[in-house]
């Protein structure tokens, strides 16, 4: 009898256990790196915790990550926040990057982002990926 109950809470306890390392599994990667086949870039997947846009047509996403504005500056990217990524919606392809970080805002939907270039001292998006 004291067995089974052992066994029971065992049991119980690598349910738990499991429980927690799939939850732990859902935190944001924010980094920078070189590229196998093109210039570096910055990556961000996650979630988005804000979006803003501004009447000189550029959107910012605010991510739940950050990127460390020195490992940016280490792959020449000189940007003076790592909270959040930039879009030039003046543009269509910019635009509809912008609507879909938009829906992943809404939905509370992952998203991915790369960056190649810096805009007003964000990282400019040039892809994104809703998850």
């Amino acid at each position: 009898m004291k067995r089974i109950i052992s066994l029971a809470i065992l049991l119980v306890l690598l349910i738990a256990l499991g429980s927690v390392l799939i939850l732990k599994g859902n935190e944001s990667i924010a980094i920078c790196k070189p590229s196998k086949t093109s210039t570096p870039y910055c990556k961000f997947v996650g979630k988005t915790t804000q979006v803003y846009l501004n009447s000189d047509g550029l959107g910012l996403v605010f991510i739940d990550g950050n990127i460390d504005t020195k490992s940016a500056s280490d792959f020449g990217y000189a940007i003076s926040s790592g909270s959040a990524f930039a879009f030039n919606i003046k543009n269509s392809h910019g635009r509809a990057m912008f609507d879909m970080a938009l829906v992943a805002r809404q939905y509370n939907l992952t998203i991915e982002v790369h960056a190649r270039e810096v805009e007003q001292g964000y990282l400019l998006v040039d892809r994104i990926w809703v998850k």
